[in-house]
């Protein structure tokens, strides 16, 4: 059971480096709102492509907005549809900071593909195999929210 929850994990990774390699950091992208949902298991993977996209553009720091900031952003759409802001700090080194449009876009590529909430809820059925009840009813609802909307 070790493994199906290893390869589902590995394949949801897979789905989030897909998606973040078509990402084009463009002021023209659109601008998707946020989305509430009962769980947010989506934001490890949406975290997990930032991570990775900030490797594959050499970068040497990555950051995330606050809640304060996303509000704002959100109101303002100061950034207009990027994904991310680059900066040089004074030490030389690059840091990457991912807007709230990166999130609402990587979710909103998540509900428009059943593969998450195919992986997802298949992960939760492992998850129940191995008596996981709790982590398991998240996946189910998280795969529940995400092929409804």
């Amino acid at each position: 059971m070790e493994y199906a929850l290893h390869n589902y994990d590995a394949g949801l990774k897979a789905l989030s480096r897909r998606i973040v390699k078509n990402m084009v950091n463009s002021r023209l992208s659109i601008i998707y709102k946020h989305l509430d949902f009962r769980h947010n298991l989506w934001i490890e993977y949406a975290t997990f492509g930032a991570l990775y996209r900030g490797s594959m553009d050499d970068m040497d720091n990555i950051a995330f907005p606050n809640s304060e900031f996303a509000i704002e952003e959100e109101q303002t759409e100061k950034h207009a549809g990027l994904f991310w802001a680059d900066h040089q700090k004074d030490d030389g080194k690059n840091l990457r900071f991912f807007l709230p449009n990166y999130f609402n876009t990587f979710c909103q590529s998540l509900r428009i593909d059943a593969t998450y909430s195919n992986l997802v809820g298949n992960k939760g059925t492992v998850l129940e195999m191995i008596v996981q009840y709790d982590e398991a009813q998240k996946h189910f609802e998280e795969a529940e929210d995400f092929i409804q909307r």
